[in-house]
């Protein structure tokens, strides 16, 4: 685990990730899309791989650890979209459904917490149903998935 001390607080420690991709991302209509991330903003415990399983974040050790997600859909004004959280490929932890809206993306956020095994992961789905393929603008400031360290 990477140590990072304040000014003023002793044995204060970091662990976490931050990722996204820096490329649009397509979405199929009528279906889940597993989102994919290939530039960490900052990883301190090899949570994430840019190149193998890029879908996942990993545990590094047993604990609870908090998981956010944040993803913009482009622009359309037909159907619905959503977003979900799937713990090792098992256990969906489902985030908002909302309509559309009529001018501008539609954003979404969603934030678990788990308590995970070494080595277990979490992936980052959304859905749409506009009746077309979509695109979801993901960058560092509105399209990341990241995880922090909350102990054991």
């Amino acid at each position: 685990m990477t140590e990072t001390k304040l000014t003023g607080i002793d044995n204060w420690v970091h662990s976490g990730v931050k990722t996204y991709n820096n490329a649009a991302q397509a979405t199929t209509n009528g279906a889940w899309t597993i989102r994919n991330f290939n530039v960490d903003l900052w990883d301190t415990d090899s949570y994430h791989n840019v190149s193998i399983n890029n879908d996942r974040i990993t545990a590094p050790w047993a604990g609870y650890y908090e998981f956010t997600q944040m993803c913009n859909f482009n622009f359309h004004a037909t159907g619905q979209r959503s977003i979900l959280m799937r713990y090792n490929s098992g256990t969906y932890h489902y985030g908002p459904q909302v309509d559309a809206t009529a001018a501008g993306v539609t954003g979404l956020n969603q934030t678990i917490m788990l308590y995970m095994a070494a080595g277990d992961y979490v992936n980052c789905y959304v859905y749409q149903n506009s009746g077309t393929a979509l695109t979801i603008t993901q960058n560092e400031g509105n399209g990341f998935f990241e995880a922090k360290y909350l102990g054991k």
